[in-house]
This record gives C-alpha cells, structure tokens and sequence, in this order.
C-alpha cells in the first residue's frame, strides 16, 4: 500500500468489519475483502452499514483519540460507502486533513 495513512485507516475499518459481523447471522456477514460493496445495488443493509460507521468512528477516537462524523463533508457526487477499499481512502483522507497522516 503506498498511501500511509490509508496503512492505518485499512486495519481499522476491517477491525470494525469483524465487529459488526459478530453481530450478525451468518447469512448476512460481510465479506472482509477491500472489494465488498457497501452501499448500492448489491450492498449490505442500511442498519448494518449504520453499525459498521458507529463502530469504525468509535475506533477511530479509541486510536486516535479523534472524533470523526464520517457523514459529515461527504460531498454529493462522491459515496465513500461504496466498497470497503472506498470508505478506507476516506478515513485516510479525514485522519489526513486531521493532522493523522
């Protein structure tokens, strides 16, 4: 992985995955792959994908000690809760312009 940021923000986010999986029946469990998709066609359920923000931000402020609204400054034509990889670049970029990069 070149972007180092996106180092931390990756293990985090897959942490946060495991997680919520450990919530949910098997049958709904997400795929802990950089290529799972999140939100669209084909993605998990707004319930879990509400869980697994709830719980990537709590352990963001656990690491970081930094508290992110990740839906906030989300802009209109971009859906970082498109795929796992999607939404791990945008941590990277908030834990950036945080002063975390």
């Amino acid at each position: 992985m070149e972007n180092p940021t996106k180092e931390k923000a990756l293990p985090l986010l897959l942490a946060a995955v495991a997680e919520v999986n450990a919530m949910l029946p098997a049958a709904k469990r997400i795929e802990e792959r950089p290529d799972t998709i999140l939100s669209g066609p084909g993605g998990i359920d707004s319930l879990t994908l509400v869980n697994l923000v709830v719980e990537l931000e709590s352990r963001i402020e656990d690491e970081f000690d930094l508290e992110l609204t990740l839906a906030d400054g989300i802009d209109a034509d971009q859906d970082p809760f498109q795929t796992v990889d999607t939404l791990a670049d945008y941590v990277a970029s908030q834990l950036a312009e945080a002063g975390h990069g």
